[in-house]
């Protein structure tokens, strides 16, 4: 009963916590956006172009982190980014995972005597296409909200 209690505690302080999360982050977001909108300087617009790409980056995570947990306050279901300007930062994982793996498969050089090293390219390529179907069901389940 003890554990039951403290489990209840801490649910209610998980709710308050990202309450105060999805908050920061809408204020965050609005202010950077403005930002961007208001400024004439280039230097500084890709500054904040860059600052919003982190701020949807941390969005993408804290949300796929505290998608179960209920706000202790009625709030609206956006954090502040479009589902577009979500997806951003999310293409720019995936391009860059391809990437690596085309940088890391020329490094290693193209060798048909050995087996390993094909067992070791189909192991990557097994771990994108992991990471691939992780995205797209990642996408479904907030497109579906």
């Amino acid at each position: 009963l003890l554990e039951l209690d403290r489990c209840q505690e801490e649910l209610q302080r998980l709710s308050h916590e990202r309450s105060a999360m999805q908050e920061w982050f809408a204020e965050e977001w609005n202010c950077v956006v403005k930002a961007m909108q208001s400024e004439q300087n280039e230097d500084v617009i890709y500054q904040l172009e860059l600052h919003a790409y982190t701020l949807a980056c941390l969005c993408n995570i804290w949300q796929d982190k505290v998608r179960l947990v209920i706000p202790h306050k009625t709030m609206d279901s956006s954090w502040g980014p479009t589902v577009e300007q979500l997806a951003w930062p999310r293409k720019w994982e995936l391009s860059e995972m391809t990437m690596e793996n085309e940088i890391d498969g020329e490094e290693e050089g193209e060798s048909d005597e050995d087996d390993d090293e094909d067992q070791e390219d189909d192991g990557e390529e097994q771990e994108l296409l992991e990471a691939v179907e992780m995205v797209a069901l990642s996408d479904e389940f907030r497109n579906s909200y």
